[in-house]
This record gives structure tokens, C-alpha cells and sequence, in this order.
């Protein structure tokens, strides 16, 4: 075998791990990371495999073993594409119906205007905004002084959050779910036709360079077994930064970025600018 197989051979033993290794339980960073770029690394995969085909001998095993790490993560991938199962119902009209607006706004982004007219327009029951810092928080002041119930905890590390309704709130806290400074949002509140449901805010920190995700996978989890354990509606909603596939096992079959428990929805994005996430969900309970 020559110096180019082993070479080759080697990149194709990194790219396997890094398909594979996501699927352990393991906290670490190390491992967690890979979980995000999985569309790069199929990308990767096909461009090695294209590269074998000019090598002297055909590696017909490492292309075999490539085409499994591809299903793998095409299996991951595809229930967040159009061609996935649809998890949430769609909600008919009812006079129960809320409407909730959810928002990253990007910390960085200085287009407070485009929120704030998304928010009057829309003129949601509830609001929930993620990565507030001061400078967003004063912006957001003038369209959510209308709520009567506010919860607004700003901070400058991309985990602050502000929430409003108008609706009949029984209580609204901002609290901290795990050890790692990254706040969650727990309410309860009344529906137009006076049914009570629990509304949960998540916005935990991604896999990141010397950060394992122990701290992250405790307030999912805890999400999830809240869920499980209401007899009445839950809406969790919140930011992931993208689906992973390492997610926490344990807690429930919920998925990480909406939950929506005993509730049809339908949802309506709305596109910001500067690179900020924002969707808006017309709920329906029945």
C-alpha cells in the first residue's frame, strides 16, 4: 500500500469518526461539535469519495464504508427537510387560538426597527425573545410596555431573554435550569377560553470549544419531563442552534426546538434581517 493510500485511508478514518462518534452518549465538546455540520461533512464524504476514483487502486471497501456514513447522516438530517414526517398537527380556527412570536434576534444585529414592526403587526399573545442584551431590551421597551405581563433579564453573553403576554398570567419567572448562566423562561397562563397551559422558554448554549454539553442536555431534559409530566397543554419554544443528533436520550421523545403538548399548531415563518431567527405559531387548544 502506498503512502497515498495510507493518507487517503486516514482522512476517510477521520471523517467515519467524526460520523460515528456523535452517536455515543458522551458529553464532551469534542465529540457534541461534530454533531452540527453534518451537512459539511457529507459534503466532505463525497468529495473524498470522488477523489478514490483517481487513485491506482480503487478503494472499494473505504467507498462502501462512506456510503454508510452517508445514510447515517442523511437519516438525521431528513426529518428537519420537507421530506420529513410532520410532527405538528395543523391547528383549525378556534376561538381558543393564541398566537406566539419567537425570536434569536442575533446579538450583533442593530435592526431593532424590523423586530419591533414584526411585533406591532403581528401583535402576538405572547412574545419571546432570545439573545437581549440591554441595548435590545430598551428598543423592545416601547412595543412590549403594552403587555401586562413582562419578564426581561438581558445580558451581554447571548443568553439573555425577554417575554411578554397579555395574557391572564398565573406566574412568569426567569430561572436557571442548569449551572451554566443560561436562563430559561417558565410561565403559566390562561387561554382566551380560560384553559390553563405552561409556556417554556429554552435557549441553551450549542456544543462549543471546551464547553461539554452537560449543563445544556440537564435543561432539555428537564423540559421534556415537564412536559411529560403536565396534565394540561405545554408549549416549549426556543433556539438549539441546529438540530442535534446527540441530543439527550432520557427525557422524552420532544422535540428540541418546539414542543407543543396537547395544542395543534400551524406555523408561519417570518423572515428578519441580519441573519436573526424568528418564527411566528398560531396555537389552537383542543
Amino acid at each position: 500500500m502506498s503512502w497515498i493510500d495510507l493518507l487517503y485511508a486516514a482522512i476517510v478514518a477521520v471523517l467515519v469518526l467524526a460520523s460515528v462518534l456523535p452517536e455515543l452518549r458522551n458529553t464532551s465538546w469534542v465529540i457534541r461539535m461534530a454533531d452540527i455540520p453534518r451537512l459539511q461533512i457529507m459534503a466532505l464524504i463525497v468529495g473524498v469519495a470522488l477523489l478514490g476514483l483517481v487513485l491506482p487502486n480503487p478503494p472499494y471497501l473505504l467507498w462502501l464504508i462512506m456510503a454508510g456514513t452517508l445514510v447515517l447522516h442523511g437519516a438525521k438530517i431528513l426529518p428537519f427537510t420537507p421530506l420529513g414526517r410532520t410532527e405538528i398537527t395543523l391547528a383549525p380556527e378556534a376561538p381558543d387560538q393564541i398566537k406566539v412570536l419567537v425570536s434569536n434576534v442575533l446579538l450583533e444585529n442593530e435592526d431593532h426597527g424590523a423586530l419591533a414592526d414584526l411585533i406591532t403587526r403581528e401583535d402576538p399573545d405572547i412574545v419571546f425573545l432570545m439573545e437581549i442584551d440591554a441595548t435590545w431590551a430598551g428598543a423592545m421597551e416601547p412595543v412590549l410596555k403594552k403587555y401586562p405581563t413582562r419578564v426581561s433579564l438581558p445580558k451581554d453573553n447571548y443568553y439573555g431573554l425577554s417575554f411578554a403576554t397579555r395574557l391572564d398570567t398565573v406566574k412568569a419567572e426567569a430561572v436557571y435550569l442548569a449551572d451554566d448562566d443560561t436562563p430559561s423562561l417558565l410561565a403559566r397562563m390562561t387561554s382566551p377560553c380560560g384553559r390553563e397551559f405552561c409556556f417554556v422558554g429554552l435557549h441553551p448554549r450549542p456544543p462549543l470549544p471546551g464547553t461539554d454539553t452537560d449543563e445544556r442536555d440537564a435543561q432539555i431534559i428537564y423540559s421534556a419531563r415537564f412536559a411529560r409530566e403536565e396534565n394540561g397543554p405545554v408549549v416549549s419554544a426556543g433556539i438549539s442552534t441546529l438540530p442535534l443528533g446527540g441530543a439527550p436520550r432520557s427525557g422524552s421523545n420532544t422535540s428540541v426546538n418546539t414542543l407543543i403538548r396537547g395544542a395543534g399548531a400551524v406555523c408561519l415563518p417570518a423572515s428578519m434581517r441580519a441573519a436573526a431567527c424568528c418564527a411566528v405559531r398560531l396555537i389552537s387548544f383542543t
